[in-house]
């Protein structure tokens, strides 16, 4: 099904890459083992925008400071390294295990939950192994946790110019549109609830031409204002790892460095719908050790059997502009009402899979049609 909205997914493999189980040490250093200091710069190609808290009245989100001064707090560049490395090392897609309602007036819920699902769509999906990133940056769960041996700092710039404040509709994703959520063909209208129903994988947004002005003149009260900072603001912070495997390592620095042309965007902040956030990433690292580490990584994954360039080039065809932002449109309420309609038309023929997605067509009223619910405040 074709996708007009301004992101887009990689879809998940049908396999988990898990590394050996070789034990994770915080004592004992592994053979070749890597550690080390990276210097980041992360260069604002456009408008950028990273929340702070909310005024009292809940209407004006301030760009994010630490003692007066603005930068990009740790957590969020960790989250995109995180989510770009998952990406790449083949590893699963991190979901909480939830019912989603299709009728919330009424408490209807889907059969499936949203795990059973990534169990359908992640073959050997195993919440008891460990995948590569798992290994890397840690995890919590309700027994036991592992302490993450990558850490990134606050980035700091020195260099930012405020833009003025402006409005926006800033909005909450949410996977109960399954006409996008839901991975579909040209002839498929797949629910939750069906068979052969998958997800649709890793959602990014793509950089756009232009930056999208809309006012929202219909229903002021759920704008929020937002103050960013405008393009040309370079931030400036550090990696720290510790007792990293080589190809651990080398996952990292392919992160860090697979959109490597002036095309290529890593997404940061909120309101990247807007097209705010387009980044350029700096590293300071030898090229020749970075290329054999990125190398030895490459090879871990052929020897298993997953096709990793065929993955990068996944990735870096949503990190790049489009000729134009015809396909990158701000979905209003009455755009999401109109794809379901449409969906429904085509299922219409389609007996096999008419039964199920009838009985989930219908919204109730306090759920509109769009993939996000009730619209909710994004601060970063």
């Amino acid at each position: 099904m074709k996708i007009i909205a301004p992101y887009r997914f990689v879809n998940l493999h049908e396999k988990v890459f898990y590394p050996k189980d070789e034990e994770i040490s915080f004592d004992v250093p592994y053979k070749d083992e890597q550690s080390g200091v990276i210097d980041i710069k992360i260069i604002a190609k456009s408008p950028i925008f990273v929340g702070d808290k909310k005024s009292e009245d809940d209407k004006e989100v301030k760009f994010f400071k630490i003692d007066e001064k603005f930068c990009i707090p740790s957590s969020s560049i960790r989250g995109v390294v995180r989510t770009l490395a998952e990406v790449l090392s083949f590893a699963k897609l991190k979901t909480q295990d939830l019912r989603l309602s299709y009728n919330k007036s009424k408490k209807l819920f889907y059969k499936k939950s949203t795990l059973d699902l990534l169990k359908q769509t992640q073959i050997n999906y195993d919440d008891d192994k460990l995948d590569m990133v798992e290994r890397i940056f840690g995890y919590v769960k309700k027994d036991e946790a592992l302490k993450s041996r990558v850490n990134f700092s606050n980035f700091y710039t020195h260099n930012a110019k405020e833009l003025q404040p402006i409005s926006l509709i800033l909005s909450s994703p949410r996977p109960t549109f399954y006409p996008y959520y839901i991975l579909q063909g040209n002839d498929t209208c797949f629910t939750y609830d069906d068979a052969n129903a998958k997800l649709s994988g890793f959602k990014f947004y793509v950089p756009k031409n232009n930056m999208y002005q809309k006012n929202n003149k219909e229903n002021p009260k759920i704008d929020t204002k937002i103050q960013a900072l405008d393009k040309g603001a370079v931030f400036e912070g550090k990696m720290r790892y510790f007792n990293l495997t080589p190809q651990e390592l080398g996952l990292l620095l392919l992160t860090l460095s697979v959109f490597d042309s002036q095309e290529y965007y890593y997404k940061i902040g909120g309101a990247k719908a807007f097209g705010y956030g387009d980044c350029h990433i700096q590293i300071n690292f030898d090229n020749e050790k970075l290329n054999t580490l990125i190398s030895q990584y490459k090879q871990l994954l052929q020897e298993n059997g997953f096709d990793i360039q065929k993955q990068i080039e996944k990735l870096k065809s949503i990190a790049k502009k489009m000729p134009n932002d015809i396909e990158l449109k701000y979905l209003e309420l009455k755009d999401f009402a109109n794809i379901k309609k449409q969906m429904r038309e085509k299922c219409k023929n389609k007996s096999s899979q008419k039964k199920s997605y009838d009985k989930y067509s219908t919204q109730s009223k306090d759920e509109p049609n769009n993939p996000f619910g009730n619209l909710k405040q994004l601060l970063f």
